[in-house]
């Protein structure tokens, strides 16, 4: 591939004239060897930057549709191939440009192959023949998305055709397209352990006009001078009014049956969409156990009044369940269910000594909610982190068929925060290390195991090279003398003064049991 083969579209807009000279600020700093052409999409704007030789296009009609301008734009593009960027993508981190054409090229051999995602979206993701990514799965959402990628611009333009959408429209729409339409077309997604373009679209950057209040700690440690008084900080308790969730608002509810520790039914889809207003849907729950957990939808920044929940039952009797016995991502304000997080769930219990076999909601759902609920809610959400829904949340990720998730290959490569790991010895599942302390004072490092997740350790033990044992402060969910990595294997140890090695060892135990991570957030 040529660099000619790739052209690189930057997505962007006349009321964002402000924010391009420090856009491509950091385009040059952080990609010094970009020789793609570059071609800028606005409604009438004429740029010029003083380090990129930039072609801007413009639709026929100012007042067009996102979906169709986009479709203009690439009609302007001769390359094979198109890299989209948004105009807030803020780059902080070198861009890996081989990886770029390593895609570029594996993208030129497969026809069915759409495009490379450079973000890591991972829910229902497999293996991809290409290393380093995942290829999207029918059932996942967001599988067409506007976040950076290279695209195939003739299938690119497929998708677009003939359609008047919004940007956030065309996500949702557009991946029904692929199912539907177009369901052998592959789309490839980066995993979590690479950042090929390294930027972050929901830390930094924009958001409804304002700017992410990370956004001005990151111009600061790169030396760029901002005034971010003009547009003003984004209130992260406002999401639920970012237009992006406003004009995408869709009920699409989704049920898991129950987290038994020894049979998962697999997740059931409930195809209907609401919009906002009253709703009623129903869910057969046959051999559901423990609990139900329902997901109302993936947006956030609304509310549910009047909200009824009704379980039958084999034997005939239907139970209606108090709001006081059920639990998930909400707060409560006024007898008002305020949801403003993503992926919104109710966690229903059942009764255990009866067989389930349905379960009704009902209830209205208001968007956008009050401004000032909103605050409220994002005020009282953020008092306490409970881990109780974090481990259930981890529960329901796992395998509906198994009574673990078996993780293959798990890779240790323990460090230490600021620390040089120096040696280390395997033996089977026991393993030892070793590490180089040269601080006089007692302080506390961070241990860090793996980046990966699920699964589980025994028998930690921290000593120094006096045969002292190091405190451990765990941050992980903990059963018995069993630690459960269920994010990511962090601790912090204890390390007392004039300490020049410590010691670490502990029993490496894969697959994680889900009974032992019930256990552990009293679920069980």
């Amino acid at each position: 591939m040529t660099d000619n083969d790739i052209t690189l579209l930057i997505n962007s807009c006349d009321a964002y004239e402000d924010i391009l000279d420090v856009f491509f600020e950091l385009l040059h700093r952080f990609w010094p060897d970009l020789k793609y052409d570059i071609v800028l999409s606005t409604e009438s704007l004429e740029y010029v930057n003083k380090y990129f030789s930039i072609k801007n296009v413009h639709p026929k009609d100012k007042k067009c549709s996102w979906s169709k301008r986009m479709y203009e734009a690439l009609n302007t593009i001769e390359s094979k191939q198109v890299l989209l960027l948004l105009d807030d993508f803020f780059i902080y981190d070198y861009v890996n440009g081989e990886e770029i054409k390593r895609c570029s090229e594996y993208l030129s051999k497969n026809e069915e192959v759409v495009n490379f995602t450079y973000w890591p979206i991972l829910n229902g993701t497999e293996d991809a023949e290409i290393d380093g990514y995942f290829v999207r799965t029918e059932n996942e959402r967001y599988k067409i998305t506007a976040i950076s990628a290279l695209w195939d611009r003739k299938q690119f333009m497929k998708y677009l055709e003939n359609h008047e959408e919004d940007i956030w429209e065309f996500e949702v729409n557009g991946t029904i397209r692929s199912n539907t339409t177009y369901p052998n077309d592959k789309f490839l997604v980066l995993n979590h352990e690479n950042n090929i373009i390294p930027y972050n679209f929901s830390k930094y950057g924009l958001i409804s006009g304002k700017w992410f209040k990370d956004t001005v700690e990151l111009f600061k440690k790169l030396g760029i001078e901002f005034d971010f008084e003009k547009r003003g900080i984004f209130n992260e308790a406002l999401y639920g009014l970012n237009r992006s969730f406003i004009s995408s608002f869709r009920i699409e509810p989704h049920i898991i049956p129950n987290y038994s520790t020894k049979s998962y039914n697999p997740v059931i889809y409930y195809n209907k969409v609401f919009q906002a207003g009253k709703f009623e849907f129903k869910f057969d729950l046959e051999n559901a156990k423990d609990m139900v957990r329902v997901t109302l939808t993936e947006q956030r920044g609304f509310s549910v009044k009047n909200l009824k929940i009704e379980v039958s039952y084999s034997d005939g009797e239907k139970q209606d369940i108090d709001n006081d016995e059920i639990f998930g991502n909400y707060t409560i304000i006024d007898q008002d269910f305020i949801f403003n997080v993503g992926s919104s769930y109710i966690c229903v219990p059942l009764c255990k000594n009866k067989k389930t076999t349905g379960i009704l909601l009902k209830g209205e759902s208001i968007c956008p909610v009050d401004e000032k609920k909103l605050i409220e809610a994002y005020a009282k959400k953020t008092e306490s982190n409970s881990q109780e829904l974090i481990v259930l949340d981890r529960l329901f990720d796992f395998d509906k068929d198994a009574d673990y998730l078996d993780i293959k290959n798990i890779e240790l490569n323990p460090k230490l925060e600021k620390k040089d790991f120096i040696k280390r010895k395997k033996f089977i599942n026991f393993y030892k290390y070793e590490f180089d302390i040269n601080d006089r004072k007692e302080h506390i490092e961070q241990l860090i195991l793996s980046n990966k997740c699920y699964y589980s350790i025994k028998g930690l033990k921290v000593t120094n090279d006096k045969g002292e044992v190091c405190r451990v402060d765990c941050v992980q969910p903990q059963c018995q003398n069993e630690y459960l990595c269920v994010i990511s294997g962090t601790f912090g140890i204890n390390i007392p003064e004039n300490t020049k090695k410590i010691y670490v060892e502990f029993k490496l135990t894969n697959p994680i049991k889900k009974q032992l991570l019930a256990k552990s957030a009293n679920l069980l």
